[in-house]
């Protein structure tokens, strides 16, 4: 798939005109899609839809920005008259219906914001055609700099193909949505990424949670390095490994992602982003503990551990020698987490929590 930047056109400078929109009827369609060598954008409404009555200027409009693009045609047809079948073919929830056919006959539908800008996004995208662009509107369009992060409520990240790969290998865990302007499930996920970075994980330095909008840039490199498909896409990378990302399959709900990322990343955090009774916890350390072992086979086994993360490991270490003080010591860090919890920030809240979750394991 070849994804192309998106062009903002002010629109009052095109004169209406629908000259070059056909209009068909059940005979004519599949014929009209099936024109070798032609993309057909294909509006589906009915005389009694208000929003179709809405959308029509609009749809003439957009169909003026591709005068001189012959490969691609507009296409209008009535289904509450001379267009019944092909719309029972076509329209599964209401009108008006926008779809996108290639000349083969696979169709995508629109579903998003039904504007110019986001229409003609569209169509380029699906396309591979690009419209030529003012050299003003793109300098204009030039707003992130190489290398420049622009991020939203201090965690979520908009990535850009300049600064993509310094920055998602910069980072232990990086989690990567790619998404377009005119995709309307991605404009669902973007709110569930930031409360995920700035509410849930905003603690987690070594996380990055972000998004790339594919169609806002010139520069294609990074959606075709992944074989970009879908959008939305979701990638997991780790260690700054960025040839061999996992490819996220299941749900965007909040829910289904939160999951996710605390069993890609060990964080164990819960929707309101406090650390779970495991956050910290090594299982098979925490037994270890639990046998006959003495204080030298305990290290020894530990210095062959290598699951876990370093900062559990050396807790762990600590209280070799000091057995006998667990069950005090976990009294005194519930005392200052039930207690004190005002006067200590997040980190430091984190840091405690996990200590009382590894101590607790061991009792």
């Amino acid at each position: 798939m070849n994804l192309l930047p998106i062009f903002v056109f002010i629109t009052s400078v095109f004169s209406y005109s629908a000259s070059n929109i056909i209009q068909a009827n059940d005979q004519t369609l599949q014929s009209i899609i099936k024109t070798p060598g032609k993309f057909t954008f294909v509006d589906f409404y009915a005389d009694w839809c208000r929003h179709c009555k809405k959308l029509a200027p609009t749809i003439d409009k957009l169909s003026e920005l591709y005068n001189d693009i012959p490969d691609i045609q507009f296409v209008k047809i009535n289904g509450d008259k001379d267009g019944k079948k092909m719309a029972k073919k076509y329209v599964e929830i209401g009108y008006p219906t926008l779809l996108f056919f290639y000349d083969d006959g696979r169709k995508v539908e629109f579903d998003g914001i039904r504007d110019i800008t986001s229409l003609s996004n569209f169509i380029q995208q699906l396309s591979g055609i690009k419209l030529e662009e003012k050299r003003e509107e793109q300098e204009q369009e030039q707003e992130v700099k190489v290398d420049e992060v622009d991020t939203k409520n201090n965690g979520f990240v908009e990535l850009t193909p300049s600064n993509f790969n310094q920055v998602v290998s910069s980072k232990e865990y990086a989690v990567v949505a790619f998404v377009a302007s005119w995709c309307k499930y991605c404009k669902d996920l973007d709110p569930t990424l930031e409360i995920l970075a700035d509410e849930v994980y905003a603690r987690d330095d070594n996380l990055l949670i972000s998004h790339i909008t594919i169609d806002k840039h010139d520069d294609n490199s990074i959606d075709e390095k992944y074989d970009v498909q879908n959008l939305p896409s979701i990638l997991f990378f780790k260690n700054g490994d960025l040839e061999n990302p996992v490819v996220y399959k299941g749900g965007q709900k909040f829910n289904n992602l939160l999951d996710a990322i605390n069993k890609y990343t060990g964080l164990s955090r819960d929707a309101s982003g406090n650390l779970q009774p495991d956050a910290g916890v090594i299982k098979p350390i925490s037994q270890l503990f639990k046998e006959n072992l003495s204080e030298d086979e305990l290290y020894e086994k530990m210095d062959s551990f290598n699951g876990g993360n370093g900062d559990s490991i050396e807790y762990y270490k600590k209280l070799i020698s000091a057995k006998e003080f667990i069950p005090a010591e976990l009294a005194r860090v519930d005392n200052i987490l039930i207690n004190d919890i005002d006067k200590i920030n997040g980190i430091t809240i984190d840091s405690l929590t996990k200590r009382a979750n590894i101590l607790r394991s061991l009792i």
